[in-house]
């Protein structure tokens, strides 16, 4: 792995730390316990709203995809740099941008906190840009948080993908 890959590693654990400070982790047993159904059904749901966001982007429904987008997101991308919500959502909201479905490998889902989770994924990100087709390779780790009720992505970090993929059947 290459030092810019182990500063984006760090860097993103580092950011998780204080998006986090002061939340209490769930236990396995305790004050907080969660049953395994509960969790797993949360966990079916960060993968809906992980995977929905493609949905948004492909059907190209901005209104929404605004709601479900902290307004403190912000990401980083796959060259290291900080990217904040409004030029995120600006990229991907450009005209000559058509989103399509992406080839998706593994999904995980760390439930941190009843209220945050993050999930990770590899993928080939599909599409055309002003007519030319691309099909880029990425792993990707998004931090979700619901905040009054309404869960929202606070937080992506994106690295170019150079290891064999295999994509998973049904997703």
């Amino acid at each position: 792995m290459s030092s810019q890959s182990y500063r984006i590693i760090a860097c993103v654990l580092l950011i998780v730390g204080v998006l986090l400070g002061g939340c209490q982790a769930i236990q396995p047993s305790g004050a907080n316990s969660q049953s395994a159904a509960w969790i797993e059904q949360m966990k079916a749901e960060a993968v809906k709203h992980e995977l929905g966001t493609f949905d948004l982007y492909i059907n190209r429904d901005w209104k929404t995809l605004d709601a479900e987008t902290d307004p403190n997101f912000y990401q980083i991308g796959p060259d290291g740099a900080y990217i904040e919500r409004a030029a995120a959502l600006a990229g991907i909201a450009d005209e000559k941008l058509v989103v399509r479905k992406p080839d998706l490998g593994e999904i995980r889902v760390e439930m941190i906190t009843p209220d945050a989770y993050m999930v990770t994924y590899p993928l080939n990100f599909n599409g055309s840009y002003d007519g030319a087709d691309f099909s880029n390779p990425r792993t990707v780790g998004s931090l979700w948080v619901n905040r009054e009720g309404k869960w929202q992505n606070i937080f992506l970090v994106e690295q170019i993908r150079t290891v064999e993929f295999t994509p998973v059947a049904g997703n």
